[in-house]
């Protein structure tokens, strides 16, 4: 009996001990997303509802009124509400759900020939040994689009190339996301002559056009600067010691490539290639030439899935189940965008989003002067998490910043600063941004809980930076005013 006591013993402490040993694990995205949403719904009950009136430019813009605040009857969300709002959001990003799903639903086509892990394989052959300077070459290119050309949605069709490059050059996918995706959201942010948010704002307040330009040249060099170096001790870092990725463990949706197994770069998958490029090109040229967005990208990488699939001599019915397969791999991205837009619907149907934006524009207010430029940047990152939109967001906060910064003693062009920094850095982290999370999904899936962890640091010193280059904005008056 005291042989049995004493085994009885040793189980329990075994167990003990395996439960201290168990960490925290971060919840599935859709759990968080939907926590968020909870509390959005919560919030219905305890935030007045309120509403600033909309007045229409000369340019036919609409934006609000500042001076026109006013509280209105509650519309607090119920439990049905919560879930109503899934569907709700689902249909308010119907356009970017689409273009995530049957982009990569195009792409698939041209997976399966082969010709992206052959070419690639090609390419990291003669790229041996220069890996770091590839990754420094792609993330200045990536920065340049997003700080000039002002892509968010567009640059997702790059990620699955991204994320095959560097896994096959030995770091893995988070490299080739950030690589990507990081470069392109801080060049975003900066905003060079991105039309979508400073060419915005700027309109909105009568500055000229991309006025202050050299000011944000110097911020986009300090800020490259910043995220390259972040990118590449991480890539080293995983490169000396494989076991030290983040990734460890996951498995993704994106092929692996063995460039110890070269086959031949035939002619036809050349061919196959060259209309892969040329979706892009014209995707590009789409949207820079002929407003082209969400619906004709995934139309055309619709169409150069098909013609690339035919000539590699697929079949159609095996196209047509390859094109089924890769959206079927994406679907689960369609809901996480969904659940992302679905806080917005609860708030916005609640109708305090106003009033948290009064709120916090009236707490920039109460700041010293010296304070006030950082604190509408504060602000502006804030507000971003309800309305991760560049456009939407500077329709709404920059007519009260625009004046709240004439208030304060500050300048007009202080106030677009404060408010293309708050808006942009945040949408690389934040879970209400559907183009962060539509990414994670073009990447093969990572996880969201592990490009967390890599990304906060980063995130930390963007947020350090600019709230350091706001100040000095304040500090020289920025203008034109």
């Amino acid at each position: 009996m005291s042989n049995i006591g004493e085994k009885e013993k040793k189980i329990k402490k075994v167990i003990k001990n395996e439960k201290k040993k168990k960490k925290f694990k971060v919840p599935h995205v859709y759990v968080i997303l939907f926590m968020i949403m909870v509390v959005a719904a919560i919030a219905t009950y305890l935030v007045p509802a309120g509403q600033f009136s909309r007045i229409t430019l000369d340019t036919g813009r609409e934006v609000i009124d500042p001076s026109s605040f006013e509280y209105i009857e509650n519309n607090p969300a119920s439990i049905f509400d919560i879930f109503k709002a899934i569907p709700m959001g689902m249909n308010r990003a119907v356009d970017v759900i689409f273009m995530v799903v049957l982009t990569l639903a195009g792409m698939e086509i041209i997976n399966k020939t082969g010709v992206i892990q052959i070419a690639i394989s090609h390419l990291i052959k003669k790229l041996k040994g220069k890996e770091t300077a590839t990754l420094v070459i792609v993330s200045l290119i990536f920065t340049g689009v997003g700080a000039f050309v002002g892509w968010a949605e567009g640059i997702l069709m790059f990620v699955p190339i991204g994320v095959s490059l560097a896994v096959a050059m030995g770091y893995d996918a988070l490299v080739g996301f950030m690589m990507v995706t990081a470069t392109a959201g801080m060049g975003f942010a900066v905003g060079v002559t991105n039309i979508y948010t400073v060419g915005v704002a700027q309109g909105i307040l009568g500055l000229p056009l991309f006025s202050g330009m050299s000011f944000r040249m110097a911020m986009l060099a300090v800020l490259t600067t910043v995220t390259i170096w972040y990118i590449l001790r991480y890539a080293k870092k995983v490169k000396n010691n494989p076991e030290s990725s983040l990734m460890k463990g996951t498995d993704l949706n994106i092929e692996e490539i063995d460039i110890d197994k070269v086959e031949d770069f035939t002619l036809r998958l050349k061919l196959v290639l060259l209309t892969l490029f040329a979706g892009f090109f014209f995707a590009v040229y789409g949207c820079l030439q002929w407003g082209w967005f969400m619906r004709e990208i995934a139309a055309t990488f619709t169409l150069a899935g098909i013609v690339g699939g035919l000539i590699a001599g697929r079949e159609l019915d095996q196209i047509a189940l390859d094109y089924a397969e890769g959206a079927k791999k994406i679907i689960g991205a369609g809901i996480t965008i969904g659940l992302a837009r679905a806080i917005l619907v609860i708030m916005e149907n609640g109708q305090i989003i106003d009033t948290l934006i009064l709120y916090l524009s009236n707490a920039v207010q109460v700041l010293p002067t010296s304070l006030s430029a950082v604190g509408m940047y504060i602000v502006q990152v804030v507000i971003n998490f309800f309305i991760p939109s560049g456009s939407g967001q500077a329709v709404v906060t920059v007519p009260i910043l625009g004046p709240l910064s004439e208030i304060v003693g500050s300048t007009q062009q202080v106030a677009v600063i404060a408010y293309q920094l708050g808006d942009g850095f945040t949408n690389r982290i934040f879970p209400t941004s559907a183009a962060l999370m539509a990414g994670l999904a073009f990447a093969g899936g990572i996880p969201y809980e592990k490009y967390f962890k890599l990304m906060l640091p980063l995130m930390a010193l963007w947020i350090i930076i600019g709230g350091i280059f706001v100040a000095i904005a304040d500090a020289i008056t920025l203008g034109p005013f």
